[in-house]
């Protein structure tokens, strides 16, 4: 494996707020054999994707591509995986880079069906279909409604599901309302009101504040859907409700 420690060396924000220390600190732990080669790259790789005075999305790349790479110690699939999403968010910020994208997305979600990671499947096929939207619009709506298809059921079992659940549901209703699929984009977001109610109910843990900004991104966009079909009433009742978590 990645000979990950059982007690993680570094915190993220860590690697983030101090990421020239972080580096020293890997290189240290890496020469020591406190962590294997893997996770020293894994590591480097997520700093020079995230740190704000240090992102490098060149080396952040490489990093993440040597661990892929590498022949010893071989990754096992799970870790595998982490730096696959990884690499697809590195991928993510440069739009001359989208078509690798999907690829390593494509392949990522290929992966964790295998090892039957539901939500990473869902995740890797929805930032497939974002990244294939931005490319050409249409033609990354099957993978984002395959990808809703495995929330669905990840949902029926488990609450975990429900926060990203809830934000994709939104993001491809934008992309139905851009599209001009109105009634399509309605549907969404009448399930995400659900799956925000279902996340108000089960979620013990859910930030101050955040139940009413998920409505607050759902109410504008639900609004003038419902504005362009004709259902002026429902807009009006939409509109007021979104003047309400403004309050």
């Amino acid at each position: 494996g990645l000979g990950i420690p059982a007690e993680p060396l570094f915190r993220s924000r860590d690697l983030m707020e101090e990421p020239e220390l972080a580096l020293r600190l890997i290189d240290t732990s890496e020469m020591r054999g406190v962590a294997d080669v893997n996770y020293a790259n894994y590591m480097r790789a997520q700093i020079y994707y995230g740190s704000p005075t240090m992102e490098d999305l060149d080396k952040a790349r490489d990093y993440c591509l040597r661990v892929l790479n590498n022949q010893n110690p071989v990754v096992d699939s799970l870790q595998r995986i982490k730096i696959i999403s990884l690499l697809v968010s590195v991928f993510q910020k440069t739009p001359e880079k989208y078509q690798d994208a999907v690829r390593y997305a494509i392949k990522g979600a290929e992966m964790a069906h295998k090892a039957n990671r539901l939500m990473e499947e869902a995740e890797f096929y929805f930032n497939a279909g974002t990244m294939m939207e931005r490319l050409q619009q249409g033609s990354g709506i099957a993978y984002m409604n395959s990808s809703l298809e495995l929330y669905r059921k990840a949902a029926r079992n488990s609450i975990a599901p429900l926060p990203m659940f809830s934000s994709n549901l939104g993001q491809m209703a934008r992309i139905y309302a851009e599209e001009k699929k109105y009634a399509d984009a309605i549907s969404l977001l009448e399930e995400r009101l659900l799956v925000i109610e279902r996340i108000e109910k089960e979620y013990s843990t859910a930030p101050a504040g955040w139940i009413d900004q998920q409505r607050a991104y759902t109410y504008p966009v639900m609004a003038y859907c419902l504005y362009m079909t004709g259902d002026k009433e429902r807009a009006q009742r939409m509109a007021a409700a979104f003047e309400q978590t403004q309050s």
